[in-house]
């Protein structure tokens, strides 16, 4: 008896159309960037749903990984911005450096609870490299004294749990018109809004 292959031999059956343009499918940024990228890669991200296991990788000279260092950042902007918008106080390097910082070592206190350093000096020179990424982000607002932050992390298509949770947004996806008629669905989060 000749034996059956099966989808851990690599075939696997996939019923109706994959275009997401066809299937009314709501992509996100992420999946528009696999789809151009690596035609391939997203088939096997969103249409097979296949993950590769994560590589758990310990460097010790380092404490966050790439990642989890944007994270932080990214958190401790928002933060920050949040903050100034509800003293309706707009960003001044001289007078916002402290409050900065002193945000960012409640910030790296928490993600350090959760993800502990690998030994006292390397938590000071990513704390150090920390600050100095908190001082370029005060530098860079000078350019932008023109414009005034109005919403954070703003969901569009993501529900309306989301658009509840943040205060703003559309609960709907976005529908994109491509040349030829032809459209597709957009959802995702706008980290920042601003009013010029």
């Amino acid at each position: 008896k000749q034996p059956q292959l099966g989808p851990y031999d690599g075939v696997i059956k996939v019923k109706g159309e994959l275009d997401p343009r066809q299937i009314q499918m709501v992509l996100s940024c992420s999946a528009i960037e696999y789809l151009a990228g690596c035609p391939f890669a997203y088939f096997l991200k969103y249409v097979l749903q296949v993950r590769p296991p994560e590589d758990l990788v310990f460097d010790p000279d380092r404490w966050l990984p790439a990642n989890e260092r944007g994270n932080l950042l990214h958190e401790l902007y928002c933060r920050f911005l949040r903050n100034l918008q509800e003293r309706n106080e707009e960003v001044d390097p001289q007078v916002h450096e402290h409050l900065m910082k002193d945000m960012a070592a409640e910030l790296i206190q928490e993600y350090a609870a959760r993800i502990p350093p690998p030994g006292e000096l390397i938590l000071e020179t990513e704390v150090r490299e920390i600050y100095q990424a908190c001082d370029l982000f005060l530098q860079g607002h000078e350019e932008f004294r023109a414009y005034r932050p109005l919403m954070f992390e703003a969901p569009f298509g993501m529900g309306a749990s989301a658009v509840e949770t943040a205060g703003y947004g559309l609960a709907d996806p976005l529908e994109i018109e491509l040349q030829g008629g032809t459209t597709f669905w957009l959802r995702g989060v706008i980290d920042r809004i601003d009013r010029r």
